[in-house]
């Protein structure tokens, strides 16, 4: 005895209970930022390439992910106060890029000379 095939419609078009699902689907995952977490996660075990891509997966998903913060802003307004602040407050390293740029005496010298900054490579970094 053949069993009857259910489908929402005809083919190449929706009823209403799919276009809802489709955009109920579409805001959730969304608001939740799922297409990020996915997009990450399929680039670290592209990266590791571990034995067990499975596990790998799940160790990720319970490991805390480390907070990382970039401040932008104009001159003058306390961006060194604000980092330092951020940084005590949640435990975090402050990194100060001006002052790392600036302590490479190769690259502050081709930044005044306006020299290619291409082949510096700074064994610090």
């Amino acid at each position: 005895m053949a069993v009857p095939i259910q489908t929402w419609g005809s083919l190449g078009t929706m009823i209403t209970e799919q276009r809802e699902f489709g955009a109920k689907t579409s805001n959730y995952l969304e608001a939740n930022e799922v297409h990020d977490m996915m997009a990450e996660l399929l680039r670290l075990v592209i990266k590791e390439q571990p034995a067990n891509p499975i596990k790998f997966l799940q160790e990720q998903l319970k490991a805390k992910q480390p907070l990382s913060v970039c401040v932008i802003g104009p001159p003058g307004i306390g961006r060194t106060g604000y980092c330092q602040k951020l940084a005590t407050d949640f435990k975090i390293k402050h990194i100060h890029v001006g002052k790392m740029l600036r302590a490479d005496t190769v690259l502050k010298e081709k930044l005044k000379t306006g020299s290619s900054l291409t082949t510096t490579r700074s064994s610090r970094w």
